[in-house]
């Protein structure tokens, strides 16, 4: 838990499909991984990966504050570990369930 988090270690997925999350391909029509943060999406370029690897959406699971202490935590403005709008910014569609 926390900064450790293993979940939240791309590091610890054998063959991540997105280069900085721990990501693996689903059926062969989606990615399931890790949920984002800003810094990686920086860190590792996620917008062009995702345009690499034809990713057209996202479906946020994560409900607001829901693990505050793991990996990046939570950006209180969003209440998630991420800025929705970078993904709307970039055409990835975004879905919150």
């Amino acid at each position: 838990m926390g900064k450790s988090c293993k979940h939240e270690n791309y590091k610890k997925c054998a063959n991540p499909a997105i280069h900085g999350l721990h990501s693996e391909y689903v059926a062969g029509i989606m990615i399931g991984s890790q949920r984002l943060s800003d810094r990686l999406i920086k860190e590792f370029d996620m917008m062009k990966q995702f345009k690499d690897q034809g990713v057209k959406g996202v479906f946020n699971l994560e409900e607001p504050g829901e693990h505050p202490y793991c990996g990046d935590g939570i950006i209180p403005k969003t209440g998630f570990s991420y800025t929705p709008e970078i993904l709307m910014e970039n055409r990835v569609e975004y879905y919150n369930m």
